[in-house]
């Protein structure tokens, strides 16, 4: 069985995995968690990048560019 929780970060699917007298087991993986996944892509097109993002660079961490505010990159940039 799956359900719906809520949290700070926002909604998430969860699986019951065990039921015990007054104690639940959930897993909160993503369904795809701990699976081997293959892509086959196609690039398109490709484009010269902008100035600002000459600029910017890109950080050899999230890819985001630095700076980002993301919650999960450390106070010396992008992870």
């Amino acid at each position: 069985m799956q359900f719906e929780a809520s949290s700070p970060q926002g909604s998430q699917i969860v699986t019951v995995v065990e039921v015990k007298d007054s104690k639940v087991v959930i897993d909160g993986n993503h369904p795809l968690a701990g699976e081997t996944l293959h892509f086959d892509v196609t690039v398109v097109s490709v484009r010269e990048a902008t100035e600002e993002e000459k600029q910017q660079g890109l950080n050899q961490g999230c890819g985001c560019g630095g700076d980002c505010g993301h919650e999960e990159c450390g106070p010396d940039g992008c992870n």
